[in-house]
This record gives C-alpha cells, sequence and structure tokens, in this order.
C-alpha cells in the first residue's frame, strides 16, 4: 500500500522534528497532499494513525489539505499547470 509508505516517512520526519525540538509529543500533523500524488488522503490519515500507535504522535490529530500542483521552468514560467495528464510519459 502506496500510502503505508508515505505515512511511515511522514511519522519518521515528524518524530525527528520534535526530538530536534526537544518536545514529548506530537500533538498534531498537518499535510499538505498535492493532488496529483494519486495518494488517498482518508487512506493516508488511516495509515498515520496505525503508525503513530507507541510513537510520540499517537493520539495526534490528522489534517490533510489538499494543494494544487506548482511548477516552475527555467524559461522563466511558473505556475499550476492546466492540466498534468500524461504526465511522466
Amino acid at each position: 500500500m502506496h500510502e503505508f509508505s508515505v505515512a511511515d516517512a511522514v511519522l519518521e520526519r515528524a518524530i525527528a522534528t520534535a526530538s530536534e525540538h526537544d518536545a514529548g509529543a506530537i500533538e498534531e500533523l498537518t499535510i499538505e497532499l498535492g493532488t496529483s500524488t494519486h495518494v488517498n488522503p482518508d487512506q493516508l490519515r488511516f495509515c498515520l494513525e496505525a503508525v503513530a500507535e507507541g510513537t510520540p504522535a499517537a493520539g495526534a490529530t490528522v489534517r490533510i489539505e489538499r494543494v494544487e500542483p506548482r511548477g516552475r521552468c527555467a524559461c522563466g514560467w511558473a505556475g499550476s499547470p492546466p492540466t498534468i495528464d500524461g504526465a511522466g510519459m
């Protein structure tokens, strides 16, 4: 499950950041999730809550905010692409 590996990586980073700031617990995780990631937000939330058990993030509120894709080109263009159909092909 793709969402599980994403959740594991997010949690690992959150715990490391909490440790860097001498925080004993994580009360809330806010994640910006790109609409083009093909990651299901409900599944990601479920996986985060599952992998957080027994960690400083256990019981944390998980907020997932959907964001549109953004791009930047060497030509100077920057913004949201009108479509990503066929991206990476």
